[in-house]
């Protein structure tokens, strides 16, 4: 499903307006277009997914938020045809689907369709607060949590979406629960990546489902990162 077209004004600081409200671009697109996506999704395994998160992480590091979008509804399609052949069973955890919302309605702040984003944010709070433990560690030791602070960093999120001010571009939280900016460093080298990775899909759309088993620390994979 195509993009609208952006009202762009001139680039500003963080935490200003920068882009004209969408309204024609709201939570109901963002949903059909998910919808629409599901059935390319029917009976790829979670590779699919997680190459889905690795390339959203890798175009909203380089603030590529049209594709990082793409990416995140290509997730929440992915979660649909999984749950429908799973006859309705969960087939993420629900933190891990809270953090797909919440960086989807990044993409949306970003981009300036506020309401969408709106909405947006709100599933991924009330998602968040209701999840249990992601892991058993945080039921021994719930200092180590990331939860709390994650719901703080998706409310500061949605109290910026709410004044129309647009987020600091190159802030994110990390899986290991604390709250960082990208460096010039990063963000180059992100936006090498995103280059590459969209040549890949020029060539052919299939290769962004081509997935190699990843090993990762608790809570440091790109399912829970928030940006």
């Amino acid at each position: 499903m195509p993009l609208p077209t952006l009202n762009i004004k001139p680039p500003s600081a963080a935490g200003q307006l920068l882009y004209e409200e969408q309204p024609t671009f709201d939570a109901d697109s963002i949903r059909m277009a998910i919808i629409a996506r599901v059935n390319y999704f029917v009976g790829k395994d979670e590779g699919a997914l997680e190459k889905c998160l690795a390339q959203g992480l890798i175009y909203g590091k380089a603030q590529w938020w049209a594709n990082a979008l793409d990416e995140m509804i290509d997730a929440l399609a992915y979660v649909d045809a999984a749950s429908r052949a799973g006859s309705g069973c969960t087939v993420i955890d629900c933190d891990t689907h809270a953090c797909i919302l919440h960086n989807l309605a990044t993409c949306c702040h970003h981009l300036g369709y506020f309401e969408a984003a709106d909405s947006y944010y709100e599933q991924a709070r009330t998602g968040m607060a209701v999840a249990p433990p992601a892991h058993p560690l945080f039921q021994c030791m719930p200092f180590l949590d990331p939860r709390p602070k994650q719901l703080e960093f998706m409310q500061h999120r949605a109290d910026e979406c709410k004044k129309r001010q647009m987020p600091d571009a190159r802030e994110y939280f990390a899986g290991d629960g604390g709250t960082r900016l990208w460096t010039p460093g990063e963000i180059a080298a992100a936006v090498v990546q995103a280059k590459e990775l969209e040549g890949e899909e020029k060539k052919s759309p299939a290769l962004k489902l081509v997935s190699q088993p990843k090993v990762y620390a608790v809570g440091s994979t790109p399912r829970q990162q928030l940006w």
